[in-house]
């Protein structure tokens, strides 16, 4: 926890940094940060440096902005500043939906790819984000990302080079008004951004409702939606607690998001700097969960203390919740199976994953 915010520290300070030297000279966006270690890295031996764009949709004080950094960080480290990033935050360079036509494009060199976004491109990445799957925290999550990742499973990204994985928190159901029933739940409207979780809406009797994350507050407040399906991290930042006062803890599905490189730039680097690259990948996937563990088993408290109502569905309740789940992983497999694709070897392959799993 120490270095988390050590590394808070050091992004926020580099951020102001440059703030200030925009302030007198020209940039192309407004938006631009480097990554600490990029600024103090001296190529003392002269060798090639090799100065890469990375594109996201946070800030760099926003938690996965962090993370970015992080794996930038690490990288760097181990390439002992031969890599370096620049960052361009907040969709500085282009929309989120663009990032993986902009990497394969070159328009940019690596990006922070949020997989809900590309449903049709990325379907085997989505199967792990169905609801109802029993995945128990991030940990695991991260865990079979990569374990379904280095088993040839996640087809959409062959086109890429894969620099990391991020897991997020557990996706919940927050609300304006107590539901302690799923029936509850019948008709009202709900704001997500994934397609297996507007689909776990559709049968749950509510209606699934699209918008951004930036317009969310408003329409809570406004009722135009009864409540929102996302995770306690991006709840708490954009301050929903003061709009929405209920919380049901139950955990519906982590989602995932993964930062990739054009192909064409990585393999044009040298075989030592690929292989530090990668330690750096490695090194920064354990990091990554040290990082959230704390504030992943406390959030409900800390949104008890901002006034919500966080609780359980009944064990009954729970159970009934589950059953209308798991119909949606069913109807995922077979549809997955009629294009060919190893649907219900992925689900077998989860399933197993989990009998195992020790945290």
């Amino acid at each position: 926890m120490k270095r988390y915010i050590y590394i808070l520290l050091a992004v926020l300070i580099s951020t102001s940094l440059i703030m200030g030297g925009c302030a007198s000279t020209a940039s192309p966006t407004a938006n631009t940060s480097t990554s600490s270690v990029q600024q103090g890295a001296v190529n003392v031996d002269s060798k090639q440096v090799y100065e890469l764009k990375f594109t996201d949709q946070y800030t760099a004080q926003m938690t996965t902005g962090i993370m970015d950094h992080m794996l930038a960080d690490s990288i760097s480290e181990k390439t002992n500043g031969r890599v370096k990033f620049t960052f361009y935050h907040s969709e500085s360079l282009g929309k989120s939906v663009d990032f993986l036509n902009m990497v394969k494009g070159g328009v940019v060199d690596a990006a922070n790819c949020s997989v809900s976004l590309y449903p049709s491109h990325l379907e085997m990445e989505l199967g792990p984000e169905i609801p109802g799957l029993g995945i128990p925290d991030r940990k695991s999550r991260l865990d079979i990302t990569w374990d379904l990742f280095e088993k040839g499973y996640y087809t959409g990204l062959t086109s890429y080079k894969v620099l990391g994985f991020i897991a997020t928190p557990e996706s919940t159901i927050f609300l304006k008004k107590k539901a302690t029933s799923v029936d509850y739940l019948k008709g009202l409207k709900l704001r997500t951004t994934s397609a297996p979780m507007s689909e776990l809406i559709k049968r749950l009797g509510g209606t699934p409702v699209t918008m951004a994350g930036s317009e969310s507050y408003m329409n809570l407040d406004r009722g135009i939606i009864d409540g929102t399906i996302t995770m306690y991290e991006a709840f708490e930042q954009m301050k929903l607690y003061e709009v929405a006062k209920y919380a049901i803890k139950n955990p519906l599905a982590y989602g995932s998001m993964i930062v990739i490189m054009n192909k064409e730039k990585w393999n044009s680097l040298p075989p030592d700097i690929q292989a530090q690259v990668d330690e750096g990948i490695q090194e920064y996937r354990a990091e990554l969960i040290a990082m959230t563990e704390e504030a992943d088993a406390n959030w409900p408290d800390q949104l008890r203390q901002l006034g919500m109502d966080v609780y359980s569905l009944s064990a009954e309740e729970e159970a009934r919740l589950q059953e209308i789940a798991s119909t949606i992983k069913n109807d995922w497999v077979a549809e997955r199976e009629a294009k060919g694709l190893k649907g219900k070897a992925m689900m077998d392959e989860i399933e197993t994953f989990l009998t195992n799993y020790k945290k």
